[in-house]
């Protein structure tokens, strides 16, 4: 059974305004490095009804013992999301393939505008096709994942902090198991 997370957080800016980091190589490529990741290219395809993001990296992991003789400590990480304007906001659907891993992760995002703002909500689903071991380490990715869009999250809103003090989050980031 896959293993399913969901994050939120409200920003004090516009949804144009948050997404506009998403389509910024040299902020994601900022927020990539800070995170700790290495070698990452970012490439923005502009489409008619939204953009098109690629994210290629590779991250160094500590890993638990049952993971170990199945993932190296290094490990190459693409992150693809398609991104397009609706009636509510923004909406991607993305795909996380980390490289050598069998299985897959699938997620959306939206953002929506809020009288104060503009919520991100992002959720995520992880499947393993690993015998015996799947469940833990679907656990392990979503555990990963959830990490690295949480820290994301913090990054951008410090990023809007820095241009305008009312582009503060209001509310903390607020993960849950689904």
């Amino acid at each position: 059974m896959p293993t399913q997370r969901r994050i939120q957080r409200d920003y004090a800016c516009s949804p144009g305004d948050l997404v506009a980091l998403f389509r910024d190589p040299e902020f994601l490529r900022a927020r990539c490095h800070a995170a700790g990741d290495q070698d990452v290219t970012v490439t923005v395809e502009q489409q008619t009804s939204g953009f098109r993001l690629l994210i290629v990296r590779e991250r160094d992991v500590s890993l638990p013992s049952f993971a170990r003789r199945l993932f190296k400590p290094r490990t190459r990480i693409s992150d693809q999301s398609q991104w397009r304007r609706d009636a509510y906001g923004w909406t991607a659907d993305y795909a996380i393939q980390i490289h050598g891993l069998s299985g897959e992760t699938r997620g959306r995002t939206t953002v929506t505008p809020r009288p104060f703002g503009c919520r991100y909500e992002s959720y995520f689903e992880v499947t393993s096709t690993v015998a015996l071991l799947g469940s833990k380490i679907e656990g392990f990715i979503a555990d990963r994942i959830e990490e690295g869009l949480s820290l994301g999250a913090e990054r951008n809103a410090a990023f809007l902090a820095s241009r305008s003090p009312a582009a503060a989050p209001l509310v903390p980031l607020v993960p849950s198991a689904e």
